[in-house]
């Protein structure tokens, strides 16, 4: 049977000792044989054939309709789906009790229609991303990771999903409903953002036609020398709620 060398022994043979025992999976050239044996680690699977083959398992997804209140159970799935959200929502930490560093977990919320408040029980977050307070007429996704030593599952990622494009040939006042959507403006008009949205709110807008768009808030539009006006077929600006009703433009805006 081969065998690695003996440490002290196999004198003047321990070189071929070797050569026998890696034969039995490598060929001459030092290739992996195809007939080395499969080995399964962490749900990927390696197999020796000179490449290295790499195949993720099957997600497990716990599906929820509807909850006033939700623990991430990062043991035995790895996305939670809450589809028809009905009531408002606080997601109060993770129930898994085998976190390792690296480990990952996936929430994605939808509501029903209705606009409804989300809270989050001392989740950190990095790379400055702020959790919204409320849902939006997307599906959200939520990317968390097990980090540090401490082994703290953090939110690593947001946003929303579905981003569709809505069509303005009129004056329009922003609300919920445009949340995380494009408005493609066609005309000469004021698209107008309004008090009390979520903070981070987020809306892109576009003037895809020949006419004059001006954007205006309820309150305060914050621009870079105060210009709010998109002049120029396919300009567009990024509008985004900062909080206390203020808003801020950021794109291709002129005087």
């Amino acid at each position: 049977m081969s065998r690695l060398p003996t440490v002290g022994g196999d004198n003047d043979g321990w070189g071929s000792v070797l050569n026998d025992y890696l034969l039995v999976s490598h060929n001459a050239d030092g290739t992996i044989k195809n007939s080395a044996n499969l080995k399964t680690i962490n749900s990927e699977s390696i197999i020796g054939s000179g490449n290295i083959s790499i195949t993720e398992s099957t997600k497990r997804v716990n599906t929820i309709t509807t909850n006033s209140t939700l623990e991430l159970d990062t043991d035995n799935y790895e996305i939670t789906n809450v589809t028809t959200l009905a009531t408002d929502l606080t997601i109060t930490g993770f129930a898994g009790v085998s976190a390792t560093e690296g480990l990952k977990h996936v929430l994605m919320i939808k509501d029903n229609g209705t606009r409804r408040t989300l809270s989050f029980s001392s989740i950190p977050t990095v790379n400055g991303i702020t959790l919204p307070t409320q849902t939006t007429a997307n599906t959200m996704r939520f990317e968390f990771e097990c980090l540090g030593v401490a082994k703290v599952w953090t939110c690593v990622g947001y946003f929303d999903q579905n981003n569709i494009i809505v069509s303005a040939s009129t004056t329009l006042l922003i609300d919920e409903t445009h949340i995380g959507k494009i408005i493609e403006c066609n005309g000469t008009f004021t698209v107008t953002f309004p008090n009390s949205l979520v903070s981070g709110a987020k809306i892109d807008v576009v003037n895809v036609g020949t006419g004059i768009i001006t954007l205006a808030a309820s309150t305060t539009l914050q621009t870079k020398s105060s210009y709010t006006k998109l002049a120029s077929q396919y300009g567009g600006a990024s509008v985004y709620h900062r909080g206390s009703n203020i808003w801020l433009a950021v794109g291709d805006l002129t005087a």
